[in-house]
């Protein structure tokens, strides 16, 4: 519960996207989901009611997101926009790989414990490291 209280004051301060923090953690340190899109998992309501009921004090934004009767951080495309108080669209860089959604639709050629080979289409394959830290470990 800390570490999202922690998350939301710092929003605006190092960044004025929720959505640049949850990459920050998902890019940073190989987290699957950022500490937004967790808290939505977990249900935004019912957690910051936990959080109030054990004593820790939920950034005033957050309160406010609520009482207009927003509930969640990300709505299929659109994040909560702490400035504007509104849903805005995510920007999408064009240079951006998700490999996720290939590896589905393409498949995996070979995969181990430490890395996977995707199939990215027009005879191109991409090299995931899966390990913890994306480290390579030598088998």
């Amino acid at each position: 519960m800390k570490f999202f209280v922690y998350s939301a004051r710092l929003t605006g301060e190092i960044s004025d996207s929720i959505v640049a923090i949850d990459d920050a953690m998902k890019w940073g340190f190989g987290w699957k989901f950022g500490p937004f899109e967790t808290w939505d998992a977990l249900g935004v309501e019912k957690s910051v009611a936990r959080m109030k009921a054990e004593g820790y004090a939920v950034p005033a934004w957050i309160d406010e997101m609520l009482a207009a009767g927003h509930t969640s951080f990300y709505k299929g495309e659109q994040y909560y926009d702490q400035a504007s108080q509104t849903y805005v669209e995510k920007t999408v860089n064009p240079k951006e790989l998700k490999l996720a959604p290939l590896a589905k639709s393409n498949g995996i050629i070979l995969e181990n414990g430490g890395a996977r080979l995707i199939d990215i289409g027009d005879d191109v394959v991409a090299l995931e490291f899966t390990s913890p830290n994306n480290a390579m470990i030598k088998a």
